[in-house]
């Protein structure tokens, strides 16, 4: 999983990437951050944590080319390829 905590690595996150692969931002203090899949080439699932790690919204199947706007407040946010949000549960994923 590659990690995202500075401006330009949440700025690029997996644009111009040829597949996805999951990325986990990082924020300083829980807020409302605006995602965007400019420059994707393929669709993603975000999913948004609180500061306790507790999945806040979900966004599936993003497609490229798009604004997301969280209405919750979130500290974390995960890019995930298409389904990978519907796993989260079963499969024990620790942030």
């Amino acid at each position: 999983m590659k990690t995202a905590k500075t401006i330009w690595k949440k700025f690029r996150g997996l644009m111009f990437r040829k597949e996805p692969v999951p990325m986990l931002f990082v924020f300083g203090k829980p807020g409302k951050h605006s995602f965007h899949t400019f420059f994707m080439r393929f669709p993603i699932d975000i999913v948004f944590f609180d500061e306790k790690k507790r999945i806040v919204e979900v966004h599936e199947n993003v497609r490229p080319w798009r604004f997301v706007m969280p209405k919750a407040d979130f500290s974390y946010a995960l890019e995930l390829p298409v389904g990978g949000a519907r796993n989260i549960g079963t499969k024990g994923l620790i942030i």
